[in-house]
């Protein structure tokens, strides 16, 4: 689907064997069922980045991330430690 924010797509190569029936509706109905399927892959996406960049924004604010230093590399492991419930 291309609009003026680019261009979003999902992959339905090897797929078609699951949605059974698709053959069995309009053209129309066919592009309305496959649609819904766009905008609900995009606002799931959106969801799931969304919650996941809230969880580092607290984790950063709590100062809950710990950087670690890989052996023999140029790089860093970035995680977050989790929260300690207190009984």
């Amino acid at each position: 689907m291309k609009h003026g924010g680019g261009e979003e797509s999902i992959p339905l190569a090897g797929r078609w064997e699951k949605l059974e029936g698709l053959e069995k509706l309009t053209t129309d109905e066919r592009y309305l069922t496959l649609n819904m399927f766009h905008h609900i892959h995009r606002d799931a996406s959106l969801f799931a980045a969304n919650t996941e960049a809230e969880r580092w924004r607290k984790a950063i604010a709590d100062k809950r991330v710990i950087r670690r230093k890989l052996r023999g590399q140029n790089a860093y492991k970035v995680t977050i430690r989790p929260v300690a419930v207190r009984p």
